[in-house]
């Protein structure tokens, strides 16, 4: 009995460090994050997103600025999640859009499938890079 608990025991810690480690390679969401898009009128525009991330829970905003880097709009997100590398929220802007983000978290970029318009039916893609 002794040498088949011998036998057990290397592979069940080897098993319980992984478990345990596991949590340390998660994907985190934490920071700030940048890209260009077009804004309605076609201009280029800058989208800073700034995610708090703990847990499974997501806190941020988004702030939109035009080429002479003016804030043409700043909102929360809301109906947030991460799951993994997974991650989706929605936000509203002041003049009443609304938009759908589900993407994945990679290691320094976050691609995003964005869904808008009045059925939220319109897609885009982003790429946000992390910024310092």
């Amino acid at each position: 009995m002794k040498m088949m608990t011998k036998r057990w025991l290397a592979p069940v810690a080897i098993l319980l460090l992984t478990l345990w480690a596991l949590p340390a390679f998660a994907a985190d969401a934490t920071g700030k994050w940048t890209c260009q898009d077009k804004g309605p009128d076609a201009n280029a525009v800058s989208l800073t997103f700034v995610f708090k991330q703990e847990g499974t829970q997501l806190t941020g905003t988004l702030t939109i600025k035009d080429d002479r880097d003016r804030i043409l709009d700043s909102t929360s997100i809301n109906n947030r999640k991460v799951d993994g590398d997974k991650i989706s929220f929605a936000t509203a802007l002041s003049d009443g859009a609304r938009f759908a983000h589900e993407g994945t978290i990679h290691t320094g970029e976050i691609t995003l499938t964005v869904r808008s318009g009045a059925e939220l039916s319109e897609i885009s893609e982003l790429t946000l890079k992390r910024s310092k």
